[in-house]
């Protein structure tokens, strides 16, 4: 039994290892596709970034009803009428 339990718990150390080797290149994969949604607010204005950036798993909570998901959500950001507000950071 001891055996087993030894073996289990290299493999879930292997694993968890794995699991985070690449944490460094996803973590500077997050700030560049911040940066350029940044600028493509400046340049385009904050309804093209989001409808850029937005995919098919985005929820939308808008007031006074239910989280809107995936195209739903594109298409109710899509007919929204925003102004010309810019996001930058």
């Amino acid at each position: 039994m001891r055996k087993y339990t030894f073996g289990i718990l290299v493999l879930v150390f292997v694993i968890f290892l794995a699991a985070f080797n690449n944490y460094p290149a996803d973590k500077q994969q997050l700030i560049n596709t911040e940066h350029d949604f940044s600028k493509m607010c400046v340049e385009k204005g904050q309804k093209a970034a989001f409808l850029y950036y937005m995919d098919d798993q985005a929820v939308l909570v808008h007031s006074n009803s239910y989280p809107l998901k995936g195209n739903v959500a594109r298409e109710f950001y899509d007919k929204s009428m925003m102004g010309p507000d810019v996001l930058s950071w």
